[in-house]
């Protein structure tokens, strides 16, 4: 096993962190994540020997898997900050397009 603080994840939303995440934990990685916010290293506590794990992916396949998630008739949807109905603008947008393509 590694200690907790010399291995951290960068998950990026739509970028498989998850997998990444549930995959570290199989196998006993111990890590840090950093998750769904604007990550500053010089504020982040680094030890020298910190391993960075930074999930990414093609900026447009992350626009279309975001798209289809947040779209409402998603039933898989997972932690809409909607819960199962979006706003009215968002509403508005998944009315006018069907797909992100």
């Amino acid at each position: 096993q590694t200690q907790s603080n010399t291995t951290m994840l960068i998950h990026i939303g739509k970028c498989a962190g998850w997998t990444v995440r549930d995959t570290m934990r199989n196998y006993h990685i111990l890590f840090k994540e950093v998750h769904m916010c604007q990550v500053r290293l010089n504020e982040v506590q680094l030890q020298a020997r910190t391993k960075l794990v930074i999930t990414v992916r093609d900026p447009i396949e992350r626009v279309v898997s975001a798209f289809n998630w947040r779209d409402p008739s998603n039933p898989h949807i997972h932690h809409n900050p909607f819960g199962s109905m979006a706003d009215r603008a968002e509403s508005k947008l998944y009315h006018c397009f069907r797909s992100a393509r």
